[in-house]
């Protein structure tokens, strides 16, 4: 990341991640993207790219199961935990 920015594409099948008890993956989960080092900062990295997969939960309303075809862009930041003494 100091010299370069990272590209990535990574496939997870449907349990590899916890969504919790009250959603289910159905389907891989696809992430793309790129995570960059930003300039003149502590450290900070920003992770952009796009998920995609195919959930499925109750319905708050009907309580059917319902089915969720996500595809929604990623914009994230991380910044290093502060130094202690």
């Amino acid at each position: 990341l100091q010299h370069h920015p990272i590209h990535f594409d990574l496939r997870y099948a449907p349990g590899e991640i916890d969504f919790g008890p009250d959603v289910k993956q159905v389907g891989p989960l696809q992430a793309k993207g790129m995570a960059e080092l930003l300039a003149n900062t502590l450290g900070e990295i920003r992770i952009t790219g796009k998920v995609e997969a195919t959930l499925t939960g109750e319905c708050v309303r009907c309580l059917e199961e319902a089915r969720l075809e996500l595809s929604a862009p990623m914009n994230l930041f991380y910044r290093p935990a502060p130094r202690t003494g």
